[in-house]
């Protein structure tokens, strides 16, 4: 699934994965974590509606709950 969401979601570069997750995991409260979350969806044009753009959103759910 990392493979997935890099390819799909970060432009096939982990670099820019890398240092997104971390800054999503880095965050200190779910509020926080989903401005991160609403920047990069926008920086990268994510497709809110997306399968796997939802199921990122999922796994950062579980991570601050």
């Amino acid at each position: 699934k990392r493979y997935q969401i890099q390819n799909e979601l970060f432009q096939k570069d982990p670099e820019i994965y890398d240092k997104s997750i971390k800054e999503l995991d880095g965050a200190d409260s779910l509020d926080n974590a989903n401005t991160v979350f609403a920047r990069l969806a926008g920086e990268f044009g994510w497709d809110l509606e997306d399968t796997l753009v939802e199921e990122l959103q999922t796994i950062l759910l579980r991570r601050y709950m």
